[in-house]
């Protein structure tokens, strides 16, 4: 076995952790591997997997190091860097601070609404269905619910009153108000 084929074998073998057995078989009959080995359509090479361990297990720490000295040289002659010449690097980072969402049942909630919504008046949009002309108010008032019921499970209750959290998730309107939906005997708070 060539250096070449070792060196793709043994790249594959530390990028995905595979053992020798596996690594054998993708060495034999994974196409996209073998063209990458150098092998073309009609070369029927086989490898056996004690060839490829003890060829794997052959590259030392000197050779890896020769080799990835050899690439950068390679790498610098491309790039039009002339030996002894300083090497002048520059870079750019810009950190920004960013709040992380970790989704939760309402927010994971709100994402499922979001896009049914959007989905099915795409669906009638397209088969010419009447009745999802307002689909962008209903997305804004299932939003405002989310943001209802956001607010009360952060433990904001003194910005929200619970009447407001309860009645929250309620999206249709109802007749009448609030009190005589809810007798003071049903009331959760």
């Amino acid at each position: 076995m060539d250096l070449w084929r070792t060196f793709v074998l043994a790249g594959l073998k530390q990028a995905i952790n595979y053992d020798y057995d596996r690594l054998a078989l993708l060495a034999n009959q994974l196409k996209i591997l073998r063209q990458m080995m150098g092998h073309g359509d009609g070369d029927e090479t086989t490898y056996n997997r004690q060839t490829i361990q003890d060829n794997v297990r052959a590259l030392s720490s000197t050779l890896l190091d020769a080799a990835n000295q050899l690439l950068v040289k390679l790498g610098h002659k491309k790039a039009g860097h002339k030996e002894g010449e300083k090497l002048v690097g520059r870079c750019d980072s810009k950190l920004v601070k960013t709040s992380v969402h970790y989704p939760t049942d309402v927010s994971l909630l709100w994402d499922t609404m979001r896009c049914l919504i959007r989905t099915c008046a795409a669906s009638a949009k397209a088969f010419q269905l009447s009745g999802w002309r307002q689909h962008r108010y209903h997305s804004k008032k299932v939003y405002k619910a989310f943001s209802k019921v956001r607010t009360c499970s952060t433990g904001a209750i003194a910005k929200v009153s619970r009447r407001t959290c309860c009645c929250a998730v309620r999206l249709t309107p109802r007749p009448g108000n609030w009190e005589q939906r809810w007798p003071s005997w049903k009331r959760p708070w």
